[in-house]
């Protein structure tokens, strides 16, 4: 599931579907246009894959050809796939440029959901035993008893 690249942004597809973005991958087959791409991204020791994408928010209005593709469909004879909204196709040669952020990042945004599966056992059980012992806490602090 794709979720931006771009250092501080938090856009996810699994959390954030209802907010309709685009979703555009790094263009690794133009060396030139990638540079351009990852000089404007600014995350240091980057290598994109074919996975790793940019959100919409990150590309001005006037680099998207709007098409409305209503006579593809007509054509077809089948309307049944079609939307009033135009499809927004990002225009070749389109650098990202909004939102990008004032700082070089090093680091992601995000532990990946691996986090705990990379920790050792005695790791993970201080971070479970700190946890129980502060709620353990919090809940004596209330005076709330069986």
């Amino acid at each position: 599931m794709p979720r931006c690249s771009v250092p501080g942004c938090d856009n996810d597809l699994r959390k954030d579907g209802d907010k309709n973005l685009g979703w555009h991958g790094y263009p690794l087959g133009d060396k030139k246009l990638l540079s351009a791409w990852l000089g404007r991204v600014r995350r240091q020791d980057f290598t994109p894959a074919k996975c790793d994408r940019v959100c919409s928010e990150h590309f001005e209005e006037s680099c998207y050809d709007l098409k409305d593709r209503r006579a593809e469909f007509a054509a077809a004879g089948d309307l049944t796939g079609y939307s009033r909204k135009p499809k927004r196709t990002l225009k070749p040669g389109s650098v990202p440029s909004l939102r990008l952020g004032g700082k070089t990042h090093d680091t992601p945004r995000r532990k990946s959901s691996n986090y705990f599966r990379k920790l050792e056992h005695s790791q993970v059980s201080h971070v479970c035993a700190r946890t129980v012992n502060s709620f353990c806490n919090a809940v004596a602090s209330t005076g709330f008893e069986n």
